[in-house]
């Protein structure tokens, strides 16, 4: 692989490694010979790096000195990581560090963004130009002020991708995340899912991206990148209905969003159903990180409502799962996500189309659900 090869000599370092694309990174390094450093906030979750030999150091993003220490000899950091339980300022503060350590270092920083830094998308091409989301977008807005530190810091050799929805094998929120959906209750999407679009792109092709911004040579400060798959029409209703095809489950129901809106708004509800099953809620990022906060209440507080969801919860299977105000959107969704710039500079076009890449994940799902619906 000559994108491999190009810094194969380079000493790399990952931020994010234990998380699904951050992981993903880490084994393509691993299976061609290279040995990433993996920077990690604690060892809780690197229980799915075991498989490997690995080097790693602890290191707190909010601490400066620790942080430059961490990245002492390295040539590219690749910032893979978004904690949910951060406060919007606790994760500017962090990146702020990154982007001043990485400057000092003379460090090539690959940092991992998020096309919700554009929706709710209004035109029917969405590219670099196109407008920005509003502070009601928390994610969206928090991943738009993160960009915009690194880019305040003139002197750092940064390159900013925002992926589209990133599904594959061991995806939570476009893979894992549906499918639980569908096998915890009857998914109900609006009747406009039916004509949408949904962007995606296959983890490999975006890993592919993240590893071209590796060595790319920028003449200037344009350095953000839209990438996304080839394809204009998956909709959502046909991205459920295919997994819900592989996983064996009841297809969606579709309903007037209008009726829907009526039924959303209880946020007891919600809290309930969440609390129980947090998987359920990872593609949505404002709520999952309100449940990381709520794990984070006292003991006392946490066995009240506990003792509350086994009264009053519905049995797992008999949940009518409604989509909330951000899934109602995205379901209206018309616009199409333009990768052009990302593919001229980086001279690549995405290998996987849609229904390969379902392909590639169909193996992964039944066996990640063998112990559920799938005989």
């Amino acid at each position: 692989m000559d994108r491999i090869n190009k810094i194969k000599n380079k000493k790399i370092a990952i931020i994010g490694a234990t998380g699904f694309i951050g992981g993903r990174l880490f084994e393509i390094f691993k299976r061609h010979g290279i040995d990433p450093l993996v920077i990690l906030r604690s060892y809780s979750k690197a229980f799915n790096l075991s498989r490997y030999k690995y080097n790693d150091i602890l290191c707190d993003l909010n601490n400066y000195e620790q942080l430059l220490d961490a990245l002492d000899g390295i040539d590219i950091c690749f910032n893979c990581a978004h904690d949910f339980s951060a406060s919007q300022k606790d994760m500017v503060k962090s990146i702020n560090n990154l982007g001043k350590a990485c400057a000092a270092k003379n460090i090539r920083l690959v940092h991992l963004s998020s096309v919700a830094v554009n929706e709710p998308m209004t035109d029917l091409i969405v590219d670099e130009k196109s407008k920005i989301c509003d502070e009601k977008n928390f994610y969206g807005y928090t991943k738009f002020l993160i960009e915009k530190e690194l880019l305040n810091h003139q002197d750092l050799d940064v390159i900013i991708l925002r992926p589209t929805n990133v599904y594959g094998p061991f995806s939570g929120a476009w893979t894992v995340g549906p499918c639980m959906k569908l096998l915890s209750g009857k998914v109900i999407l609006t009747d406009n899912a039916k004509d949408s679009i949904n962007n995606l792109i296959f983890i490999d092709d975006l890993c592919n991206y993240m590893i071209l911004a590796a060595d790319i040579k920028i003449d200037n400060r344009d350095v953000v990148f839209l990438v996304n798959g080839p394809d204009k029409e998956v909709s959502w209703s046909k991205f459920y209905e295919n997994y819900s095809k592989l996983i064996k489950s009841e297809n969606p129901s579709y309903m007037d969003e209008n009726i829907i809106i009526k039924n959303n708004g209880n946020f007891l509800k919600f809290l309930i159903n969440g609390f129980k099953n947090i998987s359920m809620y990872n593609d949505n990022p404002l709520t999952s990180f309100i449940i990381n906060n709520l794990k984070k209440l006292p003991n006392s507080f946490k066995s009240k409502l506990k003792a509350f969801q086994k009264d009053f919860s519905p049995k797992l299977g008999d949940i009518i799962l409604y989509p909330n105000a951000k899934e109602i959107s995205d379901y209206r969704n018309q616009s199409f996500v333009d990768s052009s710039k990302a593919i001229e500079k980086f001279n690549y076009t995405p290998l996987y189309n849609y229904q390969k890449g379902l392909e590639k994940t169909s193996e992964f799902i039944k066996w990640y659900f063998e112990k559920s619906k799938i005989s």
